[in-house]
């Protein structure tokens, strides 16, 4: 096409550089998560991948960015060099852009043109919502180039549809659901004078001093017992704090404490951005376990949301539980998209992986629930 222009940016400093054009793509695409704009993919490479390779895709046409996607080298079952999202067990960010405003199918071919030149045979592409028209043109684009594809189906994540009217949702929701979160709602009380704080415009100094406070409270629940509380980890502990500070700064940060009387006993870290609202990290003080503080904190954030007129959807943004599931209004799939269009050896890896792990996956759950 006329006019249209591919751009391989091979550092964070290239991408930093071009933060702006990023950012407007993404004002543009359907993707609402801010973990996709330009200065966070920069921090999660610089700060979880610092010595890996990095490209980042960009697709102009007629000087206007129209597609882009952010890839990181791995060691892909630890034998074939390989390209993933900058995503891991802790923090995701980057993702497929797409302006849908323009040639899509065009812009398209330029990033599987684009993939084929860089320095890796497979493609791992975690943690997407395949169903997305976006994904769904991504491996349209991959079949049309006789590329090998594969996706297997990781999770779903719940979302809840906002109305605006608080009292309505809630009527959908099951009978024993309302019952038990009225029931402990009464019984915290009797602890102290319980209440939702949130909070959004804040300054640097004052995210790192609430957003610490979040993380000690999540620290004193169970996540601390098997080692995956924030502040257990001193590197992502960093991380999502300077993701939180420019979050803040774009506007885009929540952080909701619930308090009963003086004493803060759940947290959410959450984002707020393009008519949406993310709930990232929850945490609570398992001292008040019985009461279950977590959903005590949902019902009023939930409640909160309602009233939002700028949004129509709350998504949690992590794998389906029991308790989110109770809230939700719909779900989507998430998956790991496997792709290889170079050499044999990498296709029929990437063929066997596809076909042996979901038999590998059911083995190993039965293998655990005999030994538990």
């Amino acid at each position: 096409m006329d006019g249209q222009h591919l751009q391989v940016m091979k550092s964070t400093a290239e991408l930093r550089s071009q933060a702006s054009t990023w950012d407007l793509l993404w004002h543009q695409s359907s993707l609402a998560a801010p973990s996709a704009r330009a200065n966070i993919v920069a921090l999660w490479v610089e700060t979880f991948a610092p010595e890996a390779e990095f490209r980042c895709l960009l697709v102009e046409q007629q000087g206007r960015p129209v597609a882009a996607l952010p890839l990181v080298g791995k060691r892909f079952l630890s034998v074939v060099n390989a390209a993933k999202l900058p995503c891991n067990m802790w923090a995701a960010s980057g993702g497929l852009l797409i302006d849908h405003e323009a040639d899509v199918e065009s812009a398209l071919e330029m990033i599987v043109a684009g993939l084929a030149e860089l320095p890796w045979g497979v493609f791992v592409f975690e943690q997407i919502s395949f169903e997305e028209p976006r994904w769904q043109a991504f491996l349209a684009a991959l079949r049309q180039a006789g590329w090998y594809n594969s996706i297997l189906e990781q999770h779903r994540v719940g979302q809840v549809e906002i109305t605006g009217d608080w009292k309505a949702y809630e009527a959908t929701r099951k009978s024993r659901h309302r019952q038990r979160r009225r029931r402990n709602a009464r019984m915290l009380e009797k602890c102290g004078v319980t209440g939702l704080t949130l909070h959004r415009d804040l300054d640097k100094d004052e995210v790192s001093q609430l957003f610490k406070l979040g993380c000690e409270i999540e620290e004193r629940s169970w996540k601390s017992a098997n080692g995956t509380a924030i502040l257990q980890n001193t590197p992502v502990f960093d991380y999502y704090l300077r993701e939180a500070a420019q979050l803040a700064e774009w506007g885009q940060l929540e952080l909701a404490f619930l308090h009963c009387g003086e004493r803060p006993i759940a947290f959410c870290y959450g984002w707020n951005a393009k008519g949406a609202r993310f709930c990232v990290k929850v945490g609570y003080d398992h001292t008040f376990a019985k009461y279950g503080p977590g959903q005590q904190l949902m019902m009023r954030l939930l409640e909160q949301v309602h009233a939002d007129e700028q949004c129509a959807l709350y998504d949690f943004h992590g794998r389906l539980v029991h308790w989110t599931e109770s809230w939700i209004t719909r779900d989507y799939p998430v998956g790991r998209l496997v792709v290889s269009s170079r050499g044999l050896v990498n296709r029929s890896i990437c063929r066997a992986y596809t076909t042996l792990h979901p038999v590998l996956k059911r083995l190993r759950r039965r293998l655990t629930r005999k030994v538990f």
